[in-house]
């Protein structure tokens, strides 16, 4: 990746998951805070790959940056629209252009290296 995404960047897209993205996958969040901090404190439940157990995961600025290095630099099967979206909002640093599904997308990617869900 040409430019890498900033950390308001990825703040503005854990916000945009959290609140209306993974909500179909996630059985719930354990802990979401993002006022007055410099990247959103949030952490996830969600079914294990088996089905028989939950995981809690934190959803960091690291496993954020990986999501979208991942896709900008087409490690893993994405509509090619979607790419391109993200790819275009990283270089203008405008995470206003990551939509429910985009935030969605780039958390799985941070979190199991592929779309998993959806």
């Amino acid at each position: 990746m040409n430019e890498p995404a900033t950390q308001e960047f990825l703040a503005s897209c854990v916000t945009t998951a959290v609140e209306g993205g993974i909500n179909y996958w996630v059985r719930d969040v354990v802990r979401y805070r993002w006022r007055d901090l410099p990247f959103p404190e949030a952490a996830i439940r969600f079914e294990n790959e088996d089905g028989d157990g939950l995981v809690t995961r934190d959803l960091t600025e690291d496993l954020m940056r990986e999501g979208v290095e991942r896709i900008v630099n087409d490690r893993l099967k994405i509509a090619p629209h979607l790419a391109g979206m993200l790819i275009e909002a990283v270089a203008r640093d405008d995470a206003g252009m990551v939509d429910a599904d985009l935030a969605d997308c780039i958390v799985q990617a941070g979190l199991f290296g592929e779309l998993v869900y959806g």
